[in-house]
């Protein structure tokens, strides 16, 4: 048991590594974007529409993916990989079929969702939009090849390829922004959305090769494919109702006031620098350890590993959450405060980005959560949790905003995740009898006791007279941070131990032991057996 949790653990701090390299790139992405562009209506428009399209091709893929991976799994066990590998063929063909359907849609379309996303908008910043819209639906034929090809890596637990996209498409946007930016404005970022995407699918499928090719097959008559949907379905709407929840959001700052969306979407970005970075990584890679548990009917195992991944992120999200927000002014003003993007902006950003952390830990369970109830193969019961999280939500911040601006919306995003969680908590009990939140009481009355006096270090250093930026951040995140792990010491934390022993186990104490690293993790794919190849050409179906 203690092998496999350090094997979780190093593949989450390798996949961790790669996406914080990711975030890291994208922080410089957005930096010359406020540099170049400040925060005004031609910015609004850009996040507007690129984000939409992202958050609608995450709708389909997630949900998508999550079914593929756990039948993937069930049927390799059960048939081979042949079988399996046949399953992933018929999805695929099936959702790049649709994809054009809903590119077509979304492109003819595109006037009315433009008035929708922006109902204060009219003439040429109505037709910009609709423009922009246009362009940015290839995102989901994009991630018909990429969501894909990364569930059957993720299945085969090689992580790190999938989670590439950030290190090839940022560094390309920036390359084109550079090149093309003065005579083509933000159309630049457009070009290098496309050309970085084409390349990621190449990578993709050459990392994909000697385990899985795409072969068209008919998903019609399928029973793998049908168990696939009825899973999907209602994933499938619970993310829309995301997405429509990121609308309404951003609907609302639009009517606040110019430049409100984009210091949202920049708060969003420094928030998403740890939930996607390391929150998603722990429940990327556990959701493969859960089917796997699932398929094997080891309910045990599952509840030991979702009792000790919710203690682990908890006591690493809660201080990185504490110190964000003492010191949001001056990671705005570090990464944007350049250029075009004046204090007023910093200030505004900041504001947003404290409603946003104060909902981290709490996003990262709401995700181990939801990983979960996929594994276990149960999709509607996150599907009526998150119609009450949007509900709640939508509610918060129409009421919020009329009387703390952007900062009304981030914070009811935050507190709609204390509902989802409380309520995803009750639902999973109901398949893991034996998980039970408060046997962590000990740890979590530790993890309190540790935030509580950081936040009391923290206190007096926001009056110093020193000039907010980098080494006023450099400070609050060196004492914030010490303070909470001296308490974590002296309460004697057993989770905190057991945190300092996965790291030391990860570094090279033996001669003759060897520490992976993302080569070994990933190197091209597990190679199967030999006949996978010629099984993919054999004609029986998967489910005979």
């Amino acid at each position: 048991m203690a092998q496999k949790e350090n094997a979780i653990f190093k593949n989450v701090t390798w996949v961790t590594v790669i996406m914080l390299l990711s975030k890291v790139l994208g922080f410089l992405r957005q930096a010359m974007i406020a540099f170049s562009y400040g925060s005004d209506e031609m910015t609004d428009i850009y996040f507007t529409s690129s984000e939409f399209m992202l958050g609608i091709s995450f709708a389909f893929t997630e949900a998508l993916t999550m079914g593929l991976v756990t039948i993937y799994i069930q049927t390799r066990q059960k048939k081979g990989f042949g079988a399996a590998n046949r399953v992933a063929n018929r999805v695929m063909s099936m959702y790049l079929m649709f994809s054009i359907v809903l590119v077509t849609l979304l492109v003819i379309f595109a006037p009315f969702l433009a008035r929708m996303l922006c109902p204060t908008y009219t003439g040429s910043s109505l037709r910009l939009l609709t423009q922009y819209l246009r362009l940015f639906s290839l995102t989901i034929l994009f991630a018909a090849f990429q969501s894909n090809f990364s569930a059957v890596l993720n299945a085969n637990n090689s992580y790190i390829p999938g989670k590439l996209y950030g290190v090839i498409v940022n560094p390309i946007i920036i390359l084109c922004m550079m090149l093309f930016g003065a005579k083509i404005g933000l159309y630049a970022l457009v070009i290098g959305f496309v050309i970085a995407n084409l390349i990621q699918i190449v990578l993709l499928a050459f990392c994909c090769r000697r385990v899985f090719r795409f072969r068209p097959l008919t998903p019609f008559g399928s029973k793998a494919v049908a168990r696939i949907l009825r899973l999907s379905v209602p994933l499938l709407l619970s993310n829309i109702l995301v997405q429509c929840n990121q609308i309404v959001d951003k609907v609302i700052c639009s009517v606040i006031g110019t430049g409100t969306v984009s210091a949202y979407a920049y708060a969003n970005t420094l928030e998403q620098f740890v939930t996607a970075s390391f929150s998603v990584s722990v429940g990327l890679i556990l959701f493969s350890r859960f089917s796997e548990c699932v398929a094997q009917n080891d309910l045990k195992k599952m509840t030991h590993a979702l009792t000790h991944s919710v203690s682990l992120v908890l006591m690493i999200l809660v201080p990185v959450a504490l110190v964000a927000v003492f010191a949001s002014y001056d990671v705005v003003a570090v990464v944007y405060q350049r250029g075009n993007f004046n204090a007023d902006d910093t200030m505004h950003t900041a504001v947003a980005l404290i409603g946003l952390c104060l909902g981290i830990p709490l996003s990262a369970v709401n995700e181990l959560y939801l990983r979960a109830h996929y594994s276990l193969l149960n999709t509607k019961k996150p599907l009526y949790i998150s119609l009450c999280g949007v509900v709640l939500n939508g509610v918060l911040s129409l009421c919020l905003a009329q009387f703390w601006g952007v900062f009304g919306v981030a914070f009811s995003t935050s507190v709609s995740r204390v509902l989802t969680v409380i309520l995803l908590h009750r639902s999973v009990r109901g398949y893991l009898p034996s998980y039970r939140f408060l046997h962590m009481r000990p740890e979590l009355l530790r993890i309190l006791f540790a935030t509580l006096a950081a936040a009391i270090v923290l206190t007096p250093v926001m009056f110093l007279p020193i000039r907010h930026g980098f080494w006023m951040f450099l400070l609050k995140t060196v004492l914030g941070l010490c303070t909470y792990e001296g308490v974590l010491l002296l309460t004697k934390s057993k989770g905190n131990t057991e945190l300092y022993q996965m790291i030391l186990h990860m570094l090279p104490h033996r001669k003759k032991e060897t520490v992976g690293t993302p080569s070994d993790l990933d190197k091209d794919m597990i190679t199967p057996p030999a006949q996978t190849n010629r099984s993919q050409d054999h004609t029986n179906d998967e489910e005979t």
